[in-house]
């Protein structure tokens, strides 16, 4: 199963990536989220899609996201 996980995680990153690299330079808008950390419509649109990625994959899982923060599943793994 652990082997599962990563070839998932490994392509899921480079998904990820390339959909911020076609948005390189256009981060869009930005929100403060304390004085000195901010996110950007980029941030959120990258973490929107692997959270949807993994949800679809392992619906089960528990996910903690650095914007959303935790999202239930019903098995242990996160």
């Amino acid at each position: 199963m652990y082997k599962e996980y990563l070839s998932f995680a490994i392509q899921l990153a480079k998904d990820a990536g390339q959909l911020i690299l076609l948005r390189a330079g256009k981060a869009g808008q930005q929100t403060l989220k304390s004085a000195t950390d901010f996110v950007t419509e980029v941030d959120v649109l990258a973490e929107s899609f692997i959270i949807d990625r993994i949800r679809g994959k392992y619906p089960n899982h528990q996910i903690f996201s650095e914007e959303v923060g935790g999202i239930e599943g019903t098995e242990d793994f996160e």
